[in-house]
């Protein structure tokens, strides 16, 4: 079973906004930027995470599966894809898997690939950020530690990141609700993103966009690799750290993704 959610314009164009690591359906941008840019917007919970069943031992490109069956669902045969951060090389399986329908794709705050050939993954990084991606790689006993202190983080309104009251209550609600099955969302996606994540990078065909923040953890270099790769690719830079601020360049990504029309 897979949960999703439809926000803004109904009749609108249409794409997926997948959410990160952890996250849930109920991630997405407060106000009427949906509407007021003509956008129809999918989100959905990852197994494990929410009202959807898990899967232990799925894999980034699962994803594909997951947003073709809701687009079956909704009546949806083309739309643009856009991932946040755990949920960027989400973004890019379905790019790779589904390129008869998704028409643009777009990655904001996302890293590389752990195995890029040609990219030192931890240099430049923050030593938070590395020590989010050396949790995965020391497997599921460290990372249900971890998830006690994401979900003390939660409870506690969301401690250190600098918000307007809009977007707290939003993300306190998302990942709160990320936290109804336990820790096995987060467990799962976690163990993904460090294993292979079963699709090539340049297979992806549709025009994509690369978003990177200058104050992340996550340093260029990820995204010079990615656009490097990319058939069709070119990286924004914005300021902000992970979590922004950013809403006014990401409502234009998002836009430019929902606009994109079929493939040619």
């Amino acid at each position: 079973m897979l949960a999703f959610c439809r926000w803004g314009a109904p009749d609108g164009a249409p794409l997926f906004l997948l959410h990160g690591t952890p996250g849930s359906r109920l991630l997405r941008h407060v106000g009427d930027g949906y509407h007021r840019n003509g956008l129809c917007v999918y989100t959905y919970d990852r197994p494990g995470y929410g009202l959807s069943a898990r899967q232990p031992g799925r894999r980034v490109v699962d994803a594909a599966v997951d947003v073709r069956a809701i687009a079956e669902a909704v009546g949806v045969d083309v739309f643009g894809v856009v991932g946040v951060s755990g949920g960027a090389a989400a973004a890019l399986g379905c790019a790779a898997l589904l390129p008869g329908q998704v028409t643009r794709c777009a990655t904001v705050v996302g890293a590389a690939p752990i195995n890029a050939e040609g990219l030192d993954f931890a240099a430049g990084m923050s030593d938070e950020s590395r020590r989010d991606w050396t949790l995965g790689l020391q497997g599921v006993d460290a990372l249900e530690e971890e998830w006690l202190h994401i979900v003390e983080w939660i409870v506690g309104g969301l401690p250190g990141l600098e918000l307007r009251d809009p977007e707290r209550a939003m993300l306190v609600a998302a990942f709160g609700e990320a936290t109804r099955q336990g820790s096995g969302g987060f467990v799962d996606d976690s163990l993904a993103l460090v294993r292979d994540w079963g699709f090539a990078v340049d297979a992806v065909r549709a025009p994509t966009r690369v978003m990177m923040a200058r104050a992340d953890g996550i340093p260029g270099a990820h995204g010079d690799w990615l656009v490097r790769r990319l058939a069709n690719a070119e990286l924004l830079w914005v300021d902000g750290g992970h979590f922004g601020p950013r809403d006014e360049p990401e409502m234009d990504l998002m836009t430019w993704v929902g606009h994109g029309g079929p493939n040619p």
